[in-house]
Parts: C-alpha cells; sequence; structure tokens
C-alpha cells in the first residue's frame, strides 16, 4: 500500500540553487522507500517556457544522494513536472530538495512537491490507517476479526442447537438458509448407510473391529490343531514324514513299484492305471546303506520278517 508522507507548496525564485522542500521522517517507522514528484507552475505562477537543463538537488540528514545535481532536460512546457530516483530514508532522518533553473524569467514560479512511502508496507507508527507496524507484523483489529462471536453477535454455546443455521441467517443476512444441515443430501444418505437398527455400541466400525480382534486372537469358530493334532485327524499318529506317506498310500488305490534305475532304488506310488506319480521315495537298508539291487530288498524282507 502507498501513501503520502508530505506535501508542501510556494512561490520560489529558481534563478539560484533554492531549497523547496525540507521534512523529517518520523521516529521509530522504520526504513522507507521513498520518491518525490515535482510540479511546477499552478496556472499563474509558470515557468517562463525557456525549458534547458534544470538542476535538482537531494539531501538525505545532509548527505547529498547521487548524481548531484540530477540534471534534467526541460522542455518548453510552462507547467510541469519531473519524479526524483527512489531513495532510503531511515527514522528522523531530514529529506531536502532543491531546484535551479537556467532561466533568467523563472524568478517567482509555484512548486509542489509531494513525497510518497512506497514501500511495500506501511507502519502503524506513521499515523496511518494500516495494519503491518514497522517490524513487518499484521495485526488485525477486534473489529475486523471474523469469527461465529462477531458473525452472531452473541456466543456460541458448545452443542447448542441450531448454532450452524443461526450462523448461516446472521452471515447471509436472510431469514432462513436455503441450505441448512438439516436439509444437506449428506445426512440423508448417512442416514440411510446406518439402517433402522444402527446402534452404535455394536455396529460402529469401532465395535465390528473389537469383535473381531477378540475373534482371531481366540480363534473363535475355526480350527486351531496344530501338526500332531492334523496328523491325529487323518489318522496318522507316527511323526515320522516317510511313515505318515506309506500310510497314506494303503488308504488309496494306487501302483506300487520300484525303479532300479535310479541311485539307491526309488519306490515310485503311481495313480492307478496311469503314468502319473503319487510319491516318489528312496531306499535305504536297515544300517542306513543305499538299496541298490535286488538282493539288498530280500535281505531287507528276510530281516523284517
Amino acid at each position: 500500500m502507498r501513501s503520502t508522507l508530505e506535501s508542501q507548496n510556494g512561490d520560489y525564485d529558481l534563478t539560484s540553487k533554492v531549497q523547496v522542500f525540507n521534512y523529517t521522517m518520523p521516529a521509530s517507522a522504520g526504513p522507507s522507500l521513498c520518491y518525490a514528484r515535482l510540479v511546477f507552475g499552478d496556472g499563474a505562477k509558470d515557468l517562463d517556457g525557456t525549458g534547458g537543463t534544470f538542476e535538482l538537488y537531494v539531501e538525505v540528514n545532509g548527505v547529498p544522494r547521487e548524481p548531484y545535481p540530477q540534471e534534467v532536460e526541460f522542455s518548453t512546457e510552462t507547467v510541469t513536472g519531473i519524479d526524483v530516483e527512489p531513495f532510503v530514508a531511515e527514522d528522523s532522518e531530514d529529506i531536502d530538495i532543491y531546484v535551479k533553473s537556467p532561466n533568467a524569467g523563472d524568478s517567482d514560479v509555484d512548486v509542489t512537491v509531494k513525497l510518497y512511502d512506497i514501500s511495500p508496507f506501511q507502519s502503524l507508527t506513521r499515523g496511518r490507517d494500516g495494519l503491518v507496524d514497522a517490524d513487518g507484523k499484521m495485526t488485525l483489529p477486534d473489529t475486523q476479526k471474523v469469527d461465529l462471536n462477531s458473525i452472531l453477535g452473541t456466543a456460541l454455546t458448545e452443542g447448542g442447537a441450531g448454532r450452524l443455521s443461526a450462523a448461516l441467517k446472521k452471515l447471509l443476512d436472510v431469514a432462513v438458509p436455503a441450505n441448512t444441515l438439516n436439509d444437506l443430501a449428506l445426512e440423508a444418505t448417512l442416514t440411510g448407510m446406518k439402517g433402522d437398527t444402527f446402534n452404535p455400541a455394536t455396529d460402529s466400525l469401532e465395535a465390528l473391529r473389537d469383535r473381531g480382534d477378540a475373534a482371531w486372537i481366540t480363534a473363535s469358530g475355526f480350527s486351531t490343531l496344530d501338526a500332531a493334532g492334523v496328523r491325529t485327524a487323518l489318522g496318522l499318529a507316527a511323526a515320522n514324514l516317510d511313515t505318515q506317506l506309506l500310510a497314506l498310500l494303503v488308504r488309496m488305490e494306487a501302483d506300487i513299484e520300484i525303479d532300479v534305475e535310479t541311485t539307491p532304488f526309488e519306490l515310485v506310488a503311481k495313480t492307478k492305471g496311469t503314468e502319473n506319480e503319487l510319491l516318489r521315495q528312496k531306499l535305504y537298508q536297515l544300517d542306513g546303506s543305499p538299496v541298490t539291487s535286488a538282493d539288498h530288498l530280500v535281505a531287507h524282507k528276510e530281516a523284517v520278517t
């Protein structure tokens, strides 16, 4: 937001260097980016219209701002203006502007000088109705804050019936809001999703999750048998896998043969009348050595009998 810091006017003899503006920056205003505009002539006391090179001098707290002077070529206009290059001024610093005309006829000219603060933010300490302090922090006064209390003019109690409807009436300045909560399709949709017998204690998502966790932990409703229990249920009491598989073969129809092309020989069970193998098991003698000949099988049979 831009603002005008100061405006000064007077009649001056510009034929020699003359001060046309003096201003002291406010205290605690913070650094400001300043911009000055000078207007020569008011329709009565004007420039003589000769034109030429005018000299413009700007000093901040007594220190010249270069170029010093600024040389500006004027046209033959009798009422005209120039803009000063932007400069920075800090707290309580003096700003002085001087002008000199090359023309002897410019001995009584009306001059108006305006100083602007073109900083991005304006401070509350500069006497303006800004909302940003010198540090750039914005503060909203209570009269400009937006909350339901300000909208309604009265405090809203927690759980009070019709709070949203009352707020909308005030906010929209209507007797009856077009869309209060009860009118929205969302509530009807949620009611349909709940069903007529919805009970938060048993039907909420939390309740369903609690029951599911409990069922999983206690394994209620499905088998809890361990490996031994499964073997028992199948009638396979022995823990040795070979024994279990052989016992299964006894319980099913299968073609049993010995594959003598392998080392050791292998017991092969096939689906009856097919080449579909159900089981292939390497054979070993009682002493743990591999079965590699028919003699080993005979010896094994004699030892068992």
